[in-house]
């Protein structure tokens, strides 16, 4: 049996390209914790979702009509980043996450609750996966398994695997309602202590994100979140009392690699193996492929072929370098990891 743990994007994506390959597969999902900001997806991951089996006209995503970078003068950039990349749909991390979800069931996939990994033993084909669960323990005996559980790669963890970190940056949210501003418009603007992206998600209503290095934030409130956003936005928000009383959501946005993407019966795949900034409108779409790719290599390895799991290993620490380096040059961050 493959064994999957995480039911996240890439956990999902792992899971239908599994059910593709005719393997039976098993989902340890946890409790639902998606930071539900909204997200542009480019035609790559239009593509990705395609490949799980899920048509993005089907969830009836609004299209990104506008894309607007003002980044100006911020001591945190050294030079302004290209112009933003043609955007092709908008989607709330929550709701395509329970499509994918829906789509995995339709496709026979098996899902189990767990609370928490607290036990990894190797068998004779295999691992052994110990978890607590809402009611009794659960305990799952796997041919090979999947790391598919975001940035804690609980598997990773109890295996030993350790993990850079390349920066502190977390990324928090407040919601309200706006006025004049089209549904389906991204503003990305650049401020002294970070960045601000404004997204017109639904009619009437708009998602500010505040990105900051969480070391140096401190408290981030909503009054202190509606400091940063430029009169452009601010002056079409209908109700500001509104915005101050919404509640912050906080997610980490850090960039991060784990330092083996894998060995003996398990990979790495998603935000479990390397995380990148939401800014770049890139880790949906690379945990769908990741996800995808890391099973076509499990798959291949459980029949003696271990080129797939290398090629799977140089490709993912390939992309992640590419990038790194595209981030330092953009940003002005050092190489160094902490």
């Amino acid at each position: 049996m493959l064994l999957i743990v995480g039911a996240g994007f890439a956990g999902l994506s792992a899971a239908l390209r599994a059910r593709h390959l005719g393997v039976a597969v098993t989902v340890v999902a946890g409790r639902e914790r998606a930071f539900d900001a909204p997200e542009c997806l480019s035609l790559e991951g239009v593509r990705a979702l395609h490949d799980c089996g899920l048509d993005a006209r089907q969830l009836q995503l609004p299209p990104v009509r506008e894309y607007i970078s003002r980044w100006g003068e911020s001591p945190m950039l050294s030079r302004a980043p290209p112009p933003g990349i043609p955007k092709n749909i908008m989607l709330g991390r929550v709701q395509l996450l329970r499509a994918l979800r829906a789509c995995a069931t339709e496709e026979g996939v098996t899902f189990v609750e767990a609370d928490e990994l607290y036990r990894v033993l190797p068998t004779r084909q295999g691992l052994q996966l110990q978890f607590t669960g809402p009611v009794q323990e659960l305990v799952l005996d796997a041919s090979f398994a999947i790391d598919a559980s975001g940035r804690a790669a609980v598997l990773a963890r109890k295996l030993g695997v350790g993990r850079r970190t390349f920066d502190h940056l977390v990324a928090y949210g407040v919601r309200g309602p706006v006025h004049g501003l089209p549904e389906g418009v991204v503003h990305t603007f650049s401020v002294a202590d970070g960045w601000v992206f404004a997204v017109s998600d639904s009619p009437g209503q708009a998602h500010v994100c505040f990105y900051t290095n969480g070391r140096l934030a401190g408290r981030v409130t909503e009054a202190k979140i509606m400091e940063r956003v430029p009169y452009q936005i601010r002056s079409l928000m209908s109700d500001e009392d509104m915005w101050l009383a919404s509640g912050v959501s906080a997610a980490n946005a850090s960039t991060s690699l784990l330092d083996v993407p894998g060995g003996t019966y398990w990979l790495a795949c998603g935000d479990a193996l390397q995380t990148v900034d939401p800014l770049s409108s890139s880790g949906i779409t690379t945990a769908l492929q990741q996800g995808a790719a890391a099973v076509s290599a499990a798959v291949a390895s459980l029949s003696g072929n271990l080129e797939p799991m290398r090629a799977y290993w140089l490709e993912s620490r390939a992309h992640f370098d590419s990038y790194v380096r595209n981030r330092n040059s953009f940003y002005g961050f050092g190489e160094s990891a902490s």
